[in-house]
C-alpha cells in the first residue's frame, strides 16, 4: 500500500521578502469606544507590552452588554510595490487587509475586512471602524491584523493563488478587558431570587487554566433589591459597600486557591507559570501587591486596602 505525499507549495509572504518596510505601510494606535442610549462612550486604553488595556473610567461598560466598537487610520503610501516581479502578488491579483478578532472565552473569532489594495491605487488612506455588537463576545480579546490574498486572475507559480490566503501577519495585539480594580472578572446577571453577588471559582488546576470568566469570576446580581447600592450608574451607588463586596469576593476567591497546597505552592515559588492561566494573575498579586497572606485577617486588610482606593473615590 503506497502513501501519497502531497508536495508542498511555497509562495512569496510578507515574511520572507523584505517588501513591506517599501510600502510606506502605517496604523494609528486603535482607539475603544462603546454606544449607550444613543451617547458615544469612549473607552482608556493603556499599552502594556504587546498588549493593551481598556477600563471604563465610568465603570458601567460591559462588552458582552454594550459591545466594542474599534477604530484606527490605515495607510499605505506605495501599494504599487506589492505587486510584481519584486512584490508578493501579480499585478492582477487584489489584496486585502483585514482584522481577525477573537476570543478564548467567547470561543468564538470573526474576521472584518478592512481594505482592498489594487496594483493601480496610487495610495491607500482609509478610517477604520470595526463593530463587534452586542451579545458576541465576552472576556479579553486578541486583535491580528493580516494582509490576505483577495481576488486572483489565474494561478502563477511562486504566488499565492487561492482567496483568502493569509500573506502576511501586520500586527497581534492582545487587549485586556478585566477592570484592574476589581482584579477578577466580574459578570453581571439579572436573578430577582438569588444573593447581590457571590463568586464561582470552576477551575480544575489553577496553572493550566485561563483566567477568564469560565474559570473564575466574580457575580454581581442586578436582579437584586439592593443592586442600586453598587450599580455604578445610579443615584443610590454606595462606593463604600461596592468596595467591600469587591474586597470580600476576591478573598473568598484568593481562599479557595490556597486550599490547594501543591498548586499554591507552585503560584508562590514558581517564575514560569504559563502567561494567561489562573495561577499567573495568582503570582502577580503576590509578587507585585505585596499582600499579607499569612493570615486571613491579614489578608482581608491587605485587600481592602487595594480595592478601597481604586473604588471609592
Amino acid at each position: 500500500m503506497s502513501t501519497q505525499i502531497k508536495t508542498a507549495v511555497f509562495f512569496r509572504t510578507l515574511e520572507n521578502t523584505e517588501i513591506w518596510k517599501d510600502v510606506g505601510f502605517s496604523m494609528s494606535d486603535l482607539q475603544f469606544s462603546y454606544e449607550k442610549e444613543g451617547e458615544k462612550i469612549e473607552l482608556a486604553a493603556e499599552k502594556d507590552g504587546n498588549g493593551i488595556t481598556v477600563n471604563d473610567e465610568r465603570g458601567s461598560w460591559n462588552i458582552s452588554e454594550d459591545g466594542l466598537l474599534l477604530s484606527r487610520s490605515l495607510t499605505v503610501l506605495f501599494p504599487g510595490k506589492l505587486f510584481g516581479d519584486s512584490g508578493i502578488a501579480k499585478p492582477g491579483f487584489v489584496l486585502g487587509i483585514a482584522a481577525v478578532i477573537s476570543s478564548i472565552s467567547s470561543n468564538r473569532t470573526e474576521v472584518f475586512e478592512c481594505a482592498e489594495i489594487r496594483n493601480d491605487i496610487k495610495k491607500v488612506d482609509l478610517n477604520i471602524s470595526i463593530n463587534l455588537g452586542r451579545g458576541k463576545f465576552r472576556g479579553n480579546i486578541t486583535v491580528r491584523t493580516v494582509l490576505f490574498l483577495k481576488e486572483i486572475r489565474e494561478g502563477v507559480p511562486e504566488y499565492a493563488s487561492s482567496p483568502g490566503t493569509i500573506l502576511g501577519t501586520i500586527e497581534t495585539i492582545f487587549v485586556d478587558m478585566s477592570d484592574k480594580r476589581y482584579l477578577f472578572p466580574v459578570l453581571e446577571v439579572d436573578k430577582p431570587d438569588e444573593p447581590l453577588w457571590w463568586v464561582e471559582c470552576k477551575w480544575v488546576d489553577a496553572t493550566e487554566d485561563l483566567f477568564t470568566s469560565e474559570n473564575v469570576c466574580i457575580i454581581l446580581n442586578r436582579g437584586n433589591k439592593s443592586y442600586k447600592y453598587i450599580d455604578m450608574e445610579g443615584d443610590s451607588l454606595n462606593t463604600a459597600f461596592l468596595a467591600d463586596v469587591i474586597s470580600s469576593a476576591i478573598q473568598l476567591i484568593i481562599e479557595n486557591a490556597m486550599k490547594n497546597a501543591s498548586e499554591w505552592n507552585k503560584i508562590e515559588t514558581e517564575h514560569n507559570l504559563i502567561n494567561g492561566t489562573i495561577s499567573y494573575m495568582l503570582r502577580y498579586i503576590i509578587t507585585t501587591l505585596g499582600w499579607d497572606f499569612s493570615s486571613p485577617e491579614g489578608l482581608a486588610k491587605s485587600i481592602r486596602l487595594y480595592v478601597y482606593p481604586n473604588v471609592v473615590k
